[in-house]
C-alpha cells in the first residue's frame, strides 16, 4: 500500500495542529504552541473498503517561516488550506489566495481542499458558508467546514480527502448548476487540469 502525503497550510492559529490531532488521536491538547518548520504524523484510514496510508504534514503558518513551506511540497497528493471562520479581520480567509497561489506556483495541477475551521464558535462566525463556497468555486477547489476542536465534520473531511486523492484531476465544488455547465465547457476547451 502506497502512502499519500497531505500538507496543511494556513496562517498561524487557524487550527492546523489541532486538526491533525483530532484526525490522528480523536482528541486535542489544550496547550498548543505555534508550529515551527514542519512535523509529520501518519494515519491509516478506511474509506469505501480501501485502506489509506495518509501522511499529514503540519507546517508553520507564521510569516517568518513562509519561505520554508515550499520545501515540503515534494510528492504531495493533496493540500489542505485552512482559515478561521471567526477571525474578525478576515485576514486568515484573505490569506487563502496567497496560499493557493504559492501551491499552484510550486505544484502545477495540485489538488487543494479549502477548510473553514472553528465551526464550534457559531456566535463569533464572520465568514459565511456561502462566502467561502463562492471563493472556493472561483479558485476551482473543494470546500469543507469543520471544528477541529470538537471534531464536527472531521469524518466528512477524511472521506473527502480519500475520495479526492483518487480523482484524476481536481474536481470542482459547484455552487450552482449553471456554474457546473460553464466550468465543464471551459475545461473541455482548455484540455488541461487545474
Amino acid at each position: 500500500m502506497s502512502g499519500h502525503k497531505i500538507v496543511l497550510l494556513g496562517d498561524t492559529m487557524v487550527g492546523k495542529t489541532t486538526l491533525i490531532q483530532q484526525i490522528t488521536q480523536g482528541s486535542v491538547q489544550l496547550d498548543q504552541y505555534p508550529t515551527i518548520a514542519a512535523t509529520e504524523v501518519k494515519k491509516f484510514y478506511k474509506f469505501e473498503n480501501t485502506q489509506y496510508k495518509l501522511s499529514f504534514w503540519d507546517t508553520a503558518g507564521q510569516e517568518r517561516f513562509r519561505s520554508l513551506t515550499p520545501l515540503y511540497f515534494g510528492n504531495v497528493s493533496l493540500f489542505l488550506i485552512l482559515f478561521d471562520v471567526t477571525y474578525q479581520q478576515y485576514s486568515t480567509f484573505e490569506s487563502c489566495t496567497s496560499w493557493i497561489d504559492t501551491v499552484r506556483t510550486s505544484c502545477h495541477g495540485a489538488k487543494i481542499i479549502l477548510i473553514g475551521n472553528k465551526l464550534d464558535l457559531k456566535a463569533q462566525r464572520v465568514i459565511s458558508s456561502d462566502q467561502a463556497r463562492l471563493f472556493a468555486n472561483g479558485k476551482q477547489i473543494w470546500y469543507v467546514e469543520c471544528s477541529a476542536q470538537v471534531g464536527t465534520g472531521v469524518i466528512k473531511l477524511m472521506d473527502k480527502i480519500c475520495e479526492y486523492i483518487n480523482k484524476p484531476f481536481p474536481p470542482i465544488n459547484h455552487y450552482t448548476e449553471e456554474s457546473t455547465e460553464v466550468v465543464h465547457k471551459k475545461r473541455k476547451e482548455k484540455q488541461c487540469c487545474f
